[in-house]
């Protein structure tokens, strides 16, 4: 009871003390749950692998996607066990699956606020954790139920523990940190790995300890490391296949496979991850060079590139700018400039006084290697990666840009005047850079003459009071209107998140009635408030649909065309596009609304205790039917439509065995086929069009009989 109560007392000081930490963490409150119903179930890829994995452990362990244990999601389970259990706590909705995120999120700018306050006093934390409260892609993400907020908040916490023990030279922090980077790479595999070279390095250079003994932690720590990131994958890979879900979007039905090249390797290449690829790229070919063509079934990819080939367009040509540029700027580079400023001062800083102040070195080493790999991977890689990815640099901008005005603030006290001009360069950079950053976003730039004359009164006052001998009053009112100035746009952009509805699979900040998306839009990729491309819309202002090259052959057509497909060109259809124009209709690839009563009410009345009600493609076309049903559909090709699970002769024996009866070739809404097909899948697509029967044109269902099955 004594500890109880003098646990109590300690959070109750510290809040006290603290109390300024609880405004930007109410802001990032506000923006991550205002309107938060309009999200609905966000991703439903990852929602229906939720609704599956409550239904048994076998589910839950391998994180299957389906109710059947056919395929797993595309990632490693610890993240989804958490969202699992929310929804087990608290029934399954979108709130229960959605609010993991959020707490995460929030948890995570308490702690940037501890660390910085640990290491540069209060002020720092504060304007650290209200830029990180307020950044518009981290607010994207707190908002959705990509799984990538969990890993942020395991990276923030593994920086911690390793800041402790290279503080307090405790071996056992260092493998808490290490530990805990391991459950990071359970939740989204590799960009979990992003702060571990830092954590190491930091731990080598700056412990109190004999150098011998710093490499034997070093190589200990690396097992505890390597352990607690594998095991899962070790597990499944142990597995026999045929007692588990095939892992999805793996080429070989391997979790290692999956975390070390789909969610490795694969996103540092352009288009692919094979060896033509490598070296097409070394000799400066163009990818597409290295792609292959299937006249039947439009482009096919090499072995192993089982990835989205247009993801590296989201983020414009790779150059050192890039994350200044219009596609990205935006979602995180409100207070970069300031950031790399503070970054560079702060290596200055740590290499001059290396030997008296470790710990200095110790956090620019942590946070500027998270800082620095990402920014040189953002800028440069030609390989996958959406624009969502970039919520995991938001914390380290915050922690420099914070530390950055921090240190103006307190150089707003030196005596010199020259001191104080020079401390004020950083902030005029960046409300310089703020001002053409809202002028040259349609939606804002009229408003550009107004954010100029606030950040040029804000610069005046501050100069009033360096040259009026340090009035408190004008200092307070100075520094409380640069860091309100600096928070204004990425605030508003953040808030547009609630205000309309956004693409669940690839979320972002801003105004999404002007911008493309790669996956929606078309390839015009002028991001967030941009320029609109009036070409992605038909003259009824429609989404134009989106052509992968793969359309499946009617069984009425030798020349392999294209299906009709009635329901897309209906009043109906048409309607609910215009209708979502204004909330921007696409939450994933297989929205909600193609998961219709009629489709549901028809699969389940003719399921005659097949185990699967339904087989499609895609696991984005299965997902809405599972959210709405529980039942099982089966994604012949896993995420994509790309991984090799099935054979015909595989296929005819679950149809035989009554497992499945239903097939929906083709799809309904504007993503037809996957993005890439190999020649099983071909072979696959073409028995059920020779094989089976039309019994339902509306929705493209065909039917194969197991009677009929030799």
């Amino acid at each position: 009871m004594k500890n109880i109560l003098a646990l109590k007392s300690k959070i109750v000081s510290w809040s006290k003390e603290n109390s300024i930490v609880f405004l930007p963490m109410t802001i990032g409150t506000f923006l991550y749950t205002f309107l938060i119903a309009k999200v609905g179930y966000g991703n439903e890829y990852y929602a229906a692998a939720v609704k599956s994995m409550m239904q048994n452990f076998k589910n839950f362990f391998f994180a299957s996607f389906d109710p059947g244990g056919f395929v797993t999601v595309d990632k490693p389970p610890l993240g989804f066990w958490i969202q699992t259990l929310s929804c087990l706590l608290f029934g399954y909705s979108g709130i229960s699956l959605l609010l993991p995120q959020i707490i995460a999120a929030v948890l995570s700018i308490l702690l940037v606020y501890i660390i910085v306050k640990n290491h540069f006093g209060k002020m720092s934390a504060f304007f650290a954790s209200l830029f990180l409260s307020t950044t518009p892609i981290y607010t994207a993400i707190a908002r959705n139920n990509t799984i990538d907020m969990l890993m942020i908040l395991s990276c923030i916490l593994a920086i911690y523990f390793a800041l402790k023990a290279i503080e307090k030279s405790s071996f056992k922090h260092f493998l808490i940190s290490v530990f805990i980077i391991g459950l990071g790479f359970n939740i989204k595999m590799l960009q979990a790995w992003i702060v571990a070279p830092g954590i190491f390095l930091a731990y080598l250079l700056f412990t109190d300890k004999r150098l011998l003994k710093r490499f034997s932690h070093l190589v200990l720590a690396g097992v505890i490391f390597l352990v607690s990131s594998l095991w899962w994958c070790i597990v499944v890979d142990l597995t026999p296949a045929e007692k588990r879900p095939y892992m999805g979007s793996s080429q070989t039905n391997s979790a290692l496979e999956l975390a070390l090249s789909y969610n490795g390797i694969q996103r540092f290449l352009p288009s692919g991850g094979s060896f033509s690829t490598i070296i097409n790229s070394i000799f400066g070919k163009n990818s597409s060079q290295s792609t292959g063509f299937s006249s039947t079934f439009g482009p096919r990819f090499s072995f192993a590139q089982n990835i989205n080939p247009m993801g590296a367009r989201e983020g414009g040509e790779p150059g050192i700018l890039r994350l200044f540029n219009q596609n990205m700027a935006g979602q995180i580079s409100w207070v970069l400039v300031l950031a790399i400023i503070a970054f560079l001062a702060l290596i200055i800083m740590s290499l001059a006084v290396r030997k008296k102040n470790k710990m200095l070195g110790a956090f620019t080493t942590i946070w500027g290697t998270w800082f620095l790999l990402l920014f040189v991977y953002f800028s440069f890689t030609r390989g996958l990666f959406h624009i969502y990815y970039l919520a995991t640099i938001a914390p380290s901008v915050s922690v420099f840009a914070g530390v950055g005005l921090g240190a103006l603030f307190d150089k707003l006290n030196e005596s010199k005047t020259w001191i104080k001009l020079l401390a004020l360069i950083p902030f005029v950079l960046t409300a310089a850079y703020q001002v053409y950053n809202v002028y040259r976003y349609q939606d804002s730039n009229k408003y550009w003459y107004l954010f100029a004359i606030g950040f040029a009164v804000t610069a005046l006052i501050a100069l009033a009071m360096i040259f009026l001998k340090n009035l408190k009053v004008l200092k307070f009112i100075a520094i409380s209107l640069m860091a309100i100035s600096l928070s204004i746009m990425p605030f508003y952009w953040s808030l547009t998140c609630s205000l309309y509805q956004g693409n669940a699979v690839i979320p972002s900040a801003g105004n999404p009635i002007n911008r493309t998306s790669a996956f929606v839009m078309g390839p015009g990729l002028r991001q967030n408030f941009g320029t609109f491309d009036e070409r992605t819309f038909d003259q009824r202002n429609n989404y134009l649909p989106r052509d992968f090259g793969f359309n499946p052959p009617s069984n009425s057509n030798s020349d392999m065309q294209p299906p009709v497909l009635p329901d897309s060109n209906s009043f109906a259809y048409n309607n609910r596009q215009r209708r979502d124009l204004n909330n921007f209709s696409p939450r994933g690839f297989g929205e909600s609304s193609l998961a219709s009563d009629e489709l549901t009410q028809y699969l389940l009345k003719n399921n005659t205790g097949e185990k699967f009600i339904l087989a499609v493609i895609r696991a984005t076309e299965a997902a809405p039917i599972i959210i709405k049903t529980g039942k099982a559909v089966m994604a012949m090709g896993g995420f994509s439509g790309n991984d090799p699970i099935l054979t015909v002769e595989k296929l005819k024996k679950m149809i035989k065995n009554g497992e499945v009866k239903f097939f929906q070739i083709g799809g309904i809404g504007r993503f037809r086929g996957g993005l890439g097909f190999n020649e099983a899948s071909n072979d696959i697509y073409s028995w059920i069009l020779e094989n089976g029967e039309l019994v339902n044109s509306t929705y493209n269902i065909y039917m194969v009989d197991k009677s009929k099955i030799k």
